[in-house]
Parts: C-alpha cells; structure tokens; sequence
C-alpha cells in the first residue's frame, strides 16, 4: 500500500488536484496551521463549497493557488 505522500506525489505528477487535497485534507504532518487551512478550503472547493467562501469573502483563486504551492514545495 503506497503511502499518502506517495498518493499525493503521484496525483501531482498527473495534475490531478483534486485527488491531491483531498489526500492531503486528512494529512497533518509537515503542514502549518496556515498550510493545512488553505488545503482543507481548496479541498471543499472542489466539493461544491466553493461559492459560500466566496461569500465569506476568502479569495478561493488565491487559496487554491497557494495550495498548489503548498504541495508542490512538499510532495512535488
């Protein structure tokens, strides 16, 4: 069985990012409060979350950005 971040590694590789937070959205190791928080709303995003954080007033282009990031920095 592959790890998870084996898992997450892979969906990178394929730009499969929606794998990737979702994997990565019950993951807490190696990620900051600041980190995990912008996986966890990139995550609900792509789960049909994403027009009540706009309403909310977070910024989901930068969020989902920042995560990609995130997992590159440390699974890509």
């Amino acid at each position: 069985m592959k790890t998870k971040s084996e898992q997450i590694k892979e969906a990178i590789k394929i730009d499969d990012w929606k794998k990737a937070f979702k994997i990565a959205n019950g993951f807490f190791t190696g990620l900051a409060k600041d980190e995990k928080r912008s996986i966890d709303i990139s995550h609900e995003c792509n789960c049909g979350k994403l027009d009540f954080y706009r309403s909310i007033g977070v910024d989901t282009d930068f969020e989902i950005l920042n995560a990609k990031n995130i997992l590159k920095l440390k699974f890509g």
